[in-house]
């Protein structure tokens, strides 16, 4: 899906840019046989890197094929069938981590970046969205079988990732943490063993336009706010969507709120969860079309879920999901009366969706009694509420699927 390259490099090149203390050229072109990480370092703040077609594989970090720390724009000329690739010379566990220069060496806090992310003995993780890269385009680019990460961005804002491709990347495809008022465009990820896409601890973030098959989770959504999704194209991983409240990434981890999810279409995520063991991804159930855990103010409206052997949607309070593993809110000792108080999914809206065919073969799992278009696995409705959908089996721990209109809670245009 490379048909806006065009487009995007016509506004990245017009894009407004401050000369910084680099000598570079404010744009800069890189052939096959060019270093692509040398013109990005000779690139003044705010500087355009474009890539001609081809294949690139440098070894010069032993990490990442490439660091992003400041300002660029970095956009591959692809054209159909003739790609710009970034791959893995075998050993880098990430093709591009954008970072601020003074957080480029993540493993300052954790010991391993892949998941369940441990953290080193020393370090108490907090969340900062202080915006330290401002302004960044990734574009026009294929990032092709790194042991980690395909693209990860950390602290940045206003950032734009489109006809971004992400193959065989082996935890995560596209993964913006700690980052705000981004667009994620027209882009793919399949073959990762945890999530496509994942946006996480970010604010304001817009995803249109993208395809993730083959993944376990095809689109990832935690601890995040103000997020924007729609006319996605999810089919054929292990769970579709998961929008999750995952108190357990940081000290203070900040609420899951106010997703907006319309126009996408969901359907046939079935494959066997093959995510490493013992995360929590690894103990939820295939065949899920979206998991909701714990989230609040959700809109999920004029989708279509179709043939998933579990259930289409599923809208779940936390200690409900994570029952029986070990996040158990019976055992885990880190658990409050107050969290306790705000760790139910509730305010959110279910309105005008087609479910057909959801539920027809569950698998053994806990969840399997729920199996069915939709299910309520909340204590309470919580103000969740629907209308207007279209299916035929349910499943609800308060009996029956709350209506918008007896809720009192208001369906969103």
């Amino acid at each position: 899906m490379r048909r806006s390259a065009l487009i995007v490099v016509i506004l990245a090149a017009s894009m407004p840019f401050a000369l910084g203390a680099s000598s570079g050229p404010a744009v800069q072109i890189v052939s096959p046989g060019d270093s692509i990480q040398a013109a990005v370092d000779r690139a003044p703040k705010g500087g355009v890197i474009l890539i001609r077609p081809g294949t690139y594989i440098e070894s010069r970090d032993a990490t990442n094929r490439l660091n992003l720390t400041r300002s660029v724009h970095l956009v591959g000329l692809s054209t159909p069938g003739k790609p710009v690739i970034l791959r893995n010379p075998g050993w880098q566990a990430n093709g591009i981590a954008a970072v601020p220069a003074e957080h480029i060496d993540c493993r300052r806090c954790h010991s391993t970046l892949a998941p369940p992310f441990t953290t080193h003995p020393w370090v108490e993780m907090t969340v900062s969205h202080d915006p330290e890269i401002d302004g960044l385009t990734v574009a026009g680019l294929t990032i092709e079988g790194f042991t980690n990460n395909g693209l990860f961005t950390r602290n940045v804002s206003n950032f734009r990732i489109v006809d971004v491709h992400s193959v065989d990347n082996v935890n995560y495809g596209i993964f913006p943490t700690l980052s705000q008022d981004g667009l994620i465009a027209n882009s793919s990820a399949t073959g990762s063993r945890d999530s496509g896409i994942w946006i996480e601890t970010s604010k304001r973030v817009t995803a249109t336009g993208n395809t993730m098959l083959g993944n376990v989770i095809g689109m990832e959504i935690s601890n995040s706010e103000d997020i924007f999704v729609s006319h996605n194209e999810i089919r054929d991983n292990s769970i579709g969507v998961a929008i999750l409240y995952l108190r357990h990434l940081f000290a203070q981890a900040p609420d899951m709120q106010r997703v907006t999810f319309r126009h996408n279409t969901i359907v046939g995520n079935n494959r066997p969860n093959f995510a490493e063991p013992g995360t929590l991804v690894s103990t939820l159930p295939p065949g899920v079309g979206l998991f909701l855990l714990g989230a609040d103010l959700t809109l999920i409206a004029d989708n279509t879920f179709r043939d998933h052997r579990l259930a289409g949607l599923g809208i779940v309070d936390y200690c409900v999901g994570v029952s029986g593993t070990p996040r158990d809110c019976t055992i885990d000792t880190s658990i409050t009366p107050e969290f306790l108080l705000d760790a139910s999914a509730s305010n959110n809206v279910v309105v005008r969706n087609r479910f057909a065919n959801n539920g027809f073969d569950p698998p053994p799992h806990p969840f399997a009694f729920a199996a069915g278009d939709i299910g309520l696995l909340t204590f309470g409705d919580h103000g969740n509420c629907f209308a207007r959908n279209t299916f035929v089996s349910f499943f609800s721990l308060v009996g029956t699927l709350p209506d918008c209109r007896a809720t009192r809670n208001a369906v969103r245009p």
